[in-house]
């Protein structure tokens, strides 16, 4: 059995995916998000939106909310003229939905190979940025471009952890009747951590991640039993896990 602990809406992906390879998969949800309130300071942001040259978008709230928040100063925007860059391919197929053109499609993996990118090929250097971000976001962006470029960041959602999580699921996590868990943030997992209901999590349990970030912010609180899904995909995450429980 695995316990994943995703948003309530991305979950049925990826248990799909582990069904398809025989193994049986339960959700508790630890975090949501909610879209910030848009005053003064977003407003006047929002309203020079085209003299940007570049918005970055890091995550699939960012675009749910991002939109949510323009679309409350500009009706009837034309985003065919704002410039995105997206991290990945989550967000960009989220983007390509809400109507957005992505100009430029992270070559990597991770908001670190994004940065890397941006700052290797010259494409922002002396360019107006924005970053429409959560409000726990890594630095990593904004450290790494605000000196080779005009950066600015905005807020547009709240992380917020679930406060009464499923009980029969941290029954069977007490019960020792997971065989390993995924996580796809490290708000997730700091979250999970904060369930008091939970009786023990060793550090060496199995735990798998869909991207670097989490990983290594997992392994820094002192777990040494994390494995990393080779490409930030459900499939392939699906795939990972069902190999490494053949070689356990």
């Amino acid at each position: 059995m695995i316990v994943s602990c995703q948003k309530e809406e991305s979950f049925p992906r990826l248990k799909k995916a582990l069904q398809k390879r025989g193994l049986e998969a339960v959700n508790l949800p630890v975090i949501t998000t909610k879209m910030v309130e848009l005053d003064k300071n977003l407003t006047e942001t929002l309203k020079n939106i085209y003299s940007y040259n570049y918005i970055i978008i890091t995550s699939a709230a960012g675009v749910e909310s991002f939109n949510n928040l323009l679309l409350n100063v500009f009706p009837e925007i034309n985003k065919d003229n704002l410039n995105i860059i997206s991290v990945g391919k989550k967000t960009s197929e989220l983007l390509k939905n809400k109507g957005f053109k992505i100009s430029i499609d992270n070559p990597g993996k991770t908001a670190a190979d994004l940065a890397d990118y941006l700052i290797n090929s010259g494409l922002i250097q002396g360019k107006k940025i924005l970053q429409a971000k959560g409000d726990i976001a890594s630095p990593i962006i904004k450290e790494r471009l605000e000196n080779v470029c005009n950066f600015t960041q905005i807020t547009v959602y709240q992380t917020i952890a679930i406060k009464n999580p499923d009980s029969k699921i941290i029954s069977l996590i007490n019960s020792n009747k997971a065989n390993g868990f995924v996580f796809s943030s490290p708000s997730e997992f700091r979250s999970f951590l904060n369930i008091e209901k939970i009786a023990n999590f060793a550090t060496d349990t199995v735990i798998f991640c869909i991207g670097k970030t989490t990983a290594e912010f997992i392994k820094n609180q002192g777990f040494t039993n994390v494995h990393t899904s080779p490409e930030p995909n459900f499939e392939i995450l699906a795939e990972y896990i069902a190999n490494t429980f053949k070689t356990l």
